[in-house]
């Protein structure tokens, strides 16, 4: 089976279909392509739905803001039937629910609710923009009512650096740097000027509020072992395939799909710096089932480049070894004393005694003879079997700064900041690239996108017309922060980030709203934002 870039998944694509069966056994039947057509109002209805939770949940904590339990019930609407991953991202959410928190006595329970709604499925984050709304909420609603900073109650609560790596409910967390995360975003927004805009707004009687929210997130999805605790059945590890042929030049052989996340460039970037050789002699190869290794999860969770790129680090590093066990050999040298650039090997300080990748590959394959170790096999190819041991944690802090108009309950977004830390980067424009787009569709979550039910359950939303998307000029400018805390359990330190820009967007945007809005009194308990429900809020706000 070959596959094409797919072009986005975003969790959608994750889920089967009967049709697409049907339509694979008839294409059988028939011998013929069969086409499965899908409009936009039956797609609306028949594709999987993915954000609906109700969650009931309670703190208990002491007068200092240090929070001794939680305990609550995450209610999940999975429609008629089960969809392909049941109530997986409904477990994530209740194991998740402490967030970046020590809290030492937690309870949580999943109630899976039967409706008469399309099944519950996939969506970017799986379950953590849920559990970030509900903690940050109520870190933000605990502050109030003990009348501390609500930074300070973070603080105050935070996994400190020293206790990692920290079992929280269900996985343990590997490392981080909370408490700096959270400064180096309240630098950027004081550096920002987002207090002054703030104050000469509401010098002119505009309802302007900054809000943050912080989150950490679960990547490298794939330890064999505990991958079932969410509902899969099936492993977790990854496989690659590096070889270097008789030019000279690496081929990297991955189970991964191309998806937009950049995986190529990524498994290149790391085999290329790995061996040494320039980043355009590598070739990456994906979706091919003939040639491609088999990955135990596929690409998603944020674990391509972690787990992909540890597995491909650690076959080109034993790869790199055998290379310069050979040209050791052919330049009468110690592997020792040999260096790798640009493609070249050349004895350390004697950069004229030198040898390409091209004559080492020569080598291994065509002129054994004298060239080759007596003890060496024949051709250069590593592939390595990467299961990790255990999940990696990265974590970030969400601003985001918002105009309301009270009148109309219109929300306009004027800055947004993410502070954020993945380990090491392997390419800081997909890095950035990725957080951008999870921050749209946190956008578009928090403000527009909702679908809307008859009081018999029959779907009201069937077009874009009713179901709302941001656009260019509803998505602010997207500010960016890094800082690197290195998975010390992973090879290369990397750690997933493809889900972080959506989980902390949620909760940042309902902070700011309520912050422009201090005057009404105004408490967001769910989402999406719409000027309808907005106005209810204030109204409900009013009347207290």
């Amino acid at each position: 089976m070959r596959t094409p870039d797919v072009g986005g998944g975003f969790g959608n694509k994750f889920d089967f279909y009967g049709e697409e069966v049907l339509a694979a056994l008839l294409s059988r039947r028939a011998g013929r392509p069969v086409k499965l057509i899908e409009d936009r109002v039956e797609s609306f209805v028949a594709n999987v739905h993915s954000r609906e939770q109700k969650i009931d949940v309670e703190y208990a904590a002491k007068a200092d803001g240090t929070i001794t339990g939680v305990r609550g019930t995450v209610h999940g609407v999975l429609g008629g039937e089960l969809g392909t991953i049941a109530f997986g991202p409904c477990f994530t959410t209740a194991a998740l629910i402490t967030g970046p928190y020590a809290i030492p006595a937690v309870r949580m329970d999943v109630v899976a609710v039967v409706t008469n709604r399309t099944p519950y499925g996939s969506y970017r984050g799986w379950g953590l923009p849920k559990a970030n709304f509900v903690q940050e909420r109520m870190v933000e609603l605990l502050a109030a009512k003990l009348g501390l900073d609500a930074h300070a109650v973070r603080r105050k609560n935070f996994v400190p650096p020293e206790a990692f790596p920290y079992q929280s409910p269900v996985f343990v967390f590997d490392s981080g740097r909370y408490e700096e995360c959270l400064d180096l975003c309240l630098k950027s927004v004081e550096q920002a000027g987002w207090a002054e805009r703030v104050a000469e707004a509401r010098a002119r009687g505009a309802c302007v509020g900054i809000g943050y929210s912080f989150h950490n997130e679960l990547t490298a999805f794939g330890p064999s072992r505990i991958v079932n605790l969410s509902g899969l059945q099936h492993s977790g590890f990854d496989e690659e395939v590096v070889r270097i042929d008789a030019t000279g030049h690496v081929t990297v052989h991955t189970g991964q799909s191309a998806m937009g996340q950049g995986i190529h460039t990524a498994l290149a970037q790391v085999a290329a710096d790995a061996l040494g050789v320039p980043l355009e002699h590598v070739t990456v190869v994906s979706g091919d089932t003939d040639s491609c290794p088999y990955t135990g999860y596929g690409t998603g969770a944020s674990r391509a480049a972690a787990v992909g790129g540890a597995a491909v680090l650690t076959a080109a590093t034993r790869l790199k070894a055998k290379v310069l066990r050979i040209a050791a050999n052919i330049l009468e040298a110690s592997p020792d004393d040999l260096v790798v650039e640009d493609g070249r090997i050349s004895v350390a300080g004697v950069p004229d005694r030198s040898i390409g990748m091209d004559q080492v590959g020569d080598a291994a394959y065509r002129r054994l003879q004298g060239f080759l170790p007596e003890d060496e096999t024949p051709t250069l190819e590593e592939t390595e079997v990467y299961d990790p041991a255990n999940v990696a944690t990265a974590f970030g802090c969400t601003a985001v700064l918002a105009e309301v108009d009270p009148e109309t309950g219109v929300v306009t977004l004027l800055g947004y900041l993410i502070a954020h830390d993945c380990g090491t980067v392997i390419n800081p424009l997909i890095v950035d690239g990725q957080l951008h787009g999870g921050a749209a569709q946190a956008v578009g979550g928090a403000l527009y996108e909702e679908l809307t039910f008859d009081d018999g359950g029959r779907m009201l939303t069937r077009t874009f017309r009713d179901y709302l998307l941001p656009t260019a000029t509803e998505v602010p400018p997207f500010t960016l922060a890094h800082m690197s805390t290195p998975a010390d359990h992973i090879p290369g330190g990397f750690k997933g980030m493809g889900e972080a820009g959506v989980i902390g967007g949620g909760a940042a945007i309902a902070h700011a709203v309520e912050d422009a809005l201090r005057d009404y009194d105004v408490k967001i308990t769910a989402l999406p934002i719409t000027p309808p429900n907005l106005l209810a809020a204030i109204k409900r706000g009013s009347a207290r």
